[in-house]
């Protein structure tokens, strides 16, 4: 059963998987300035992108308060930073997502995310997904995803989630 900080992961799954088959669009973020040091206090945090990955356009979308995206040239993998409100949809087996529970993870600041691996079979796409709720209530997300299901996703997202700082509230 997913943990309660999971539910919003359907739709984000989705995005992400979009975001990352290549398609894009004039928005180069949303909510914030898109850079490597990504300041997003009006938010609640800041935080690095991953080493190698550059600012990318993000899909206009009304339900994100804030997006912005990164993306590793060498390896067309992609990192997705997304703040939304709390939701309702978890990822299912029948939605052709196999998703796989990762113990939390807590950096030296504190800041504890809940962590997934999922896998959109028919895709071959992996993606790995930490998720923290601010406190506004909103839903951080940090999703790394790529064609194959490379360690070093993993090992990506864990450096930005050691990287994130809670400010404010």
């Amino acid at each position: 059963m997913l943990k309660r900080g999971h539910l919003v992961k359907g739709c984000l799954l989705s995005l992400t998987t979009l975001i990352f088959l290549g398609t894009s669009c004039p928005v180069p973020s949303i909510g914030v300035v898109c850079t490597p040091d990504l300041d997003a206090s009006e938010f609640g945090f800041t935080l690095t992108a991953p080493s190698g990955y550059e600012c990318y356009n993000v899909f206009p979308n009304a339900a994100l308060l804030m997006s912005v995206r990164y993306r590793q040239e060498s390896t067309g993998n992609v990192c997705s930073i997304i703040v939304g409100p709390a939701g309702d949809t978890a990822p299912t087996e029948e939605e052709g997502i196999t998703v796989e529970e990762l113990a939390d993870r807590t950096n030296t600041n504190g800041v504890t995310f809940e962590r997934v691996k999922a896998q959109v079979e028919a895709l071959n796409v992996t993606s790995y997904i930490g998720t923290h709720t601010l406190s506004s209530g909103n839903v951080l997300s940090i999703t790394l995803v790529g064609f194959s299901d490379d360690p070093a996703l993993l090992d990506a997202l864990n450096a930005v989630i050691d990287s994130t700082v809670l400010v404010g509230g």
